[in-house]
């Protein structure tokens, strides 16, 4: 990572990294309390017993345990304390902690120091573990000489054997079974030597004897407490050459060691608190690693494998709460500024895919935009309503068609009344919508997808652009079923709340499906470089330019069953052509585009006047 990504993640992660903080200063102040507390002066006991190594028992094939270095690691770990925690019915680490070892290379000696209450309990503890070291360390020994001897006889028997098999085959010379038979042999007179030094070494000798009986020493509650703090932190196992200390100073540094800690509890607050910082910073770049989720525009572009097209930067609560469009409310902010980059790079693709050329005379181009996303509430609704404010802000003319039948929100947003079958105006000059395009309350989700589809074609040549709000991609298959209608697909991610994996199923739905996105709006983008925007006085959230619109001729979408609604024969109608009838989801392809007053002409179509027009000032 970048050094701008550390302190993103420091950022992202504070509250992580503040709560081990606090954290470390109250352990560290906890501790100063205890520190200061002093012990008592109950008298405690430490005996010694003292083991001296016999070098001159070790032989070639001594065994595991010859090492006098060993020793004291066995005293105080391993089998030999963990035995005798057994026998006594005590916890092995507890019984291990009131034991040190002091090893004495140069007078070949290995003393083991054991710590109590009782005086009597303390010399045999030390007792019982001295002993138990010599057995110990003197049956692995002879176990392993036994098993020696074992394997030395069985080698020689299967060697003899093999040979004898040989024999009895009576081979000829120079044959392959002379030639085996010769290197048995071989190997047959290095077995028996190998028996023979064995047996000439004899069993093993104990390498550890008794050199001192342990006796019970007074020492006081503070000494004690630092003689098992050193054995909990296996600070227990002393190592004396012959240019060190002797072996009374070494065990009195053991029960007195000097702690370089202070005890006031400021110092130790401190302490705590720089500790708690760094296990923070810790923990929060663990957190960060193991986060799976879109947090820049950077984890973006390699999630999704799709260029981001704008940074909208995150709502503060109170705009979370309301529908507000920031967008035309507050034409300069930093959130109008990201959508007025989407509509831009949605803009230039058009022109890339479509070319600049102006359309046929009394024809006009439509731009179709689906906007979806992979997960459910990531900004969908948000987006399109936005970019249908900066699109109308630009002198288009817009519809946006809710495509999310399961959780209509669009009407929150933009206003105006949530008539089903209808066109209206929003409360965005130039903008209008279509909330829903079935009346029926419960339908069938094919009719619905057979429904939007036919409204995208009426609508194509009537409008500059037209956006889709769909369901989510990978919740439900509503947004698929549209795909085929749309120019240009958006996706729209939100940081910190969008999956990696969500992001790459979500591409990979797009890409088998051949469908061309344009790229990805990222919301709540927090880290955005060289951002600069610029504010204005009259930052009222109107554009002066623009007059309010007119009704739009093309009041019904959705085909209108004049009997089925009560209208009267003769009602004025455009009627679609007769082949066009499978597309929609009933049969019936007739449509309502208002009355038949304001029908527009192909000229008014072409040049955006006339009528009821949107763009008709």
């Amino acid at each position: 990572m970048e050094p701008i990504q550390y302190v993103r993640t420091i950022r992202r992660r504070w509250k992580i990294v503040a709560a081990f903080v606090v954290l470390g200063l109250i352990v560290g102040y906890v501790s100063s309390i205890g520190a200061e507390k002093k012990h008592d002066e109950t008298t405690y006991w430490r005996a010694t017993y003292t083991l001296f190594y016999d070098g001159s028992a070790v032989t070639d094939k001594g065994g595991p345990y010859t090492q006098l270095a060993q020793m004291g690691l066995l005293a105080t770990g391993g089998d030999v304390p963990a035995q005798i925690a057994q026998n006594r019915g005590v916890n092995p680490t507890a019984l291990a902690a009131r034991l040190a070892t002091e090893t004495n290379t140069s007078q070949s000696t290995v003393k083991i120091t054991a710590t109590g209450q009782d005086a009597d309990d303390t010399v045999a503890l030390s007792t019982e573990v001295g002993e138990g070291l010599m057995n110990y360390v003197f049956a692995k020994n002879k176990a392993a000489y036994d098993q020696d001897v074992t394997d030395s006889h069985k080698k020689v028997d299967d060697l003899k054997a093999a040979i004898s098999a040989i024999d009895a085959t009576n081979p000829a010379p120079n044959s392959n079974d002379a030639a085996q038979r010769e290197a048995l042999s071989t190997q047959l007179r290095v077995a028996i030597d190998n028996e023979l030094t064995i047996a000439s070494q004899g069993e093993p000798k104990p390498i550890l004897n008794r050199f001192q009986t342990p006796e019970a020493i007074p020492i006081n509650g503070s000494q004690f407490a630092k003689f098992v703090k050193a054995g909990a932190l296996n600070n227990n196992n002393t190592t004396v050459g012959p240019n060190d200390k002797s072996t009374t100073d070494t065990l009195d540094a053991t029960l007195n060691p000097k702690s370089g800690i202070p005890s006031g509890p400021i110092p130790r607050s401190l302490i705590g608190g720089f500790l708690g910082l760094l296990l923070g910073l810790a923990a929060a770049f663990i957190w960060e690693r193991l986060d799976n989720r879109v947090q820049s525009k950077e984890d973006a572009e390699v999630s999704f494998e799709l260029p981001v097209l704008c940074e909208v930067p995150p709502l503060t609560r109170a705009q979370r709460r309301e529908t507000e469009v920031i967008s035309h409310t507050h034409p300069l902010s930093r959130t109008a500024e990201a959508y007025r980059a989407l509509r831009s790079s949605l803009v230039f693709l058009d022109h890339t895919l479509n070319g600049a050329e102006p359309p046929e005379p009394g024809t006009k181009h439509t731009q179709v935009i689906l906007v979806t996303s992979a997960g459910p509430s990531e900004g969908k609704t948000t987006t399109v309503a936005n970019l249908a404010a900066m699109f109308a802000e630009a002198d288009n003319s817009v519809l946006v068609i809710n495509c999310d039948f399961r959780r209509p929100r669009l009407h929150r947003f933009l206003g105006g009344s949530d008539e089903p079958r209808k066109v209206v105006q929003s409360e965005i000059d130039g903008v209008r919508m279509v909330n829903n395009v079935l009346s029926n309350p419960n339908p069938n989700p094919a009719e619905v997808a057979a429904a939007q589809r036919q409204v995208v074609e009426a609508a194509r040549g009537m409008f500059d652009v037209v956006i889709l709000d769909t369901a989510p991609l990978l919740s439900t298959n509503d947004a698929s079923e549209i795909m085929s209608s749309a120019d240009v697909v958006v996706l729209v991610s939100q940081a910190g709340k969008t999956s990696k994996a969500s992001a790459a199923r979500a591409t990979e739905v797009l890409q088998r499906m051949e469908a061309t996105v344009a790229g990805v709006a990222l919301l709540g983008a927090r880290y955005v470089p060289t951002a600069q925007y610029y504010y204005y006085a009259n930052d009222n959230g109107q554009n002066p330019n623009r007059a309010e619109a007119e009704s739009h001729p093309l009041d019904l979408l959705i085909r209108t069953d004049t009997v089925a609604n009560g209208r009267a024969a003769g009602s004025p109608t455009a009627t679609k052509d007769p082949k066009d009838t499978a597309d929609s989801p009933t049969g019936d392809s007739s449509f309502s585009f208002g009355d038949g007053d304001d029908e527009p002409t192909d000229e008014s179509v072409r040049t955006g006047s006339g009528p009821g027009h949107p763009r008709d000032e």
